[in-house]
């Protein structure tokens, strides 16, 4: 979900402000899923890397991402949501939201998984220090599968990324190894349902031979 910052410079407020229109654009987007055959979704909020912004602003979005989790209108969406990513870098407040909303939405089937504090290879670290700890004395893929945080959902098909930039930005680099990358020059808060849709349908016309 990237560009928040880029939107409101060109709008002139305060990267704050774009960090708000960007957690209201998720939970419109959240609504547009729930109209599709969608059952799955990841959002990358919070990477591993942008702890290094500015305390500043790393602060509010800390504050905004507490606020976020424990919106009425996100826990009333109709996802069981989960948080992956370093839980113990997260402040105390953040994580005691986490814990919350998780219990408070596991009764539905769709599921949305929301990365915070993540990195795809933190992530692989991790399932490989969690096999060593478990004896493992050598690793296979289905090893590595069944120790990421995705273990219990299916690979993602699609990926999109808003704002431009043609990279995952250590986004799920495990379980992206086939899924269909789609770039938007749109910047995250400005997406609109016909583009969220359009590159959906788009993707419902493409043929995955999955290296075949």
């Amino acid at each position: 979900m990237d560009g928040n910052r880029r939107w409101a410079k060109q709008k002139k407020i305060s990267t704050k402000e774009g960090h708000v229109a960007g957690a209201q654009k998720l939970k419109e987007v959240l609504g547009w899923v729930q109209e599709t055959e969608i059952n799955n979704v990841i959002c990358y909020a919070f990477s591993t890397e942008n702890w290094k912004r500015s305390e500043e602003e790393v602060a509010n979005l800390m504050e905004l991402l507490e606020k976020v989790l424990l919106d009425n209108e996100l826990l009333k969406s109709g996802y069981k949501i989960t948080i992956i990513g370093e839980r113990e870098k997260l402040s105390f407040a953040l994580q005691t939201a986490i814990s919350f909303i998780e219990e408070a939405t596991k009764k539905y089937s769709k599921r949305l998984l929301i990365a915070l504090s993540y990195g795809g290879r933190a992530e692989l670290v991790r399932a490989c220090n969690m096999l060593i700890s478990q004896g493992k004395k050598s690793i296979s893929e289905e090893d590595i599968q069944n120790e990421i945080y995705t273990k219990d959902i299916p690979i993602p098909e699609l990926i999109i990324r808003t704002g431009g930039r043609h990279s995952l930005s250590n986004f799920l680099i495990w379980q992206a190894a086939y899924a269909e990358f789609y770039v938007t020059d749109t910047l995250w808060p400005d997406v609109t349902k016909e583009e969220f849709i359009s590159l959906c349908e788009r993707f419902s016309l493409s043929t995955r031979k999955m290296g075949a």
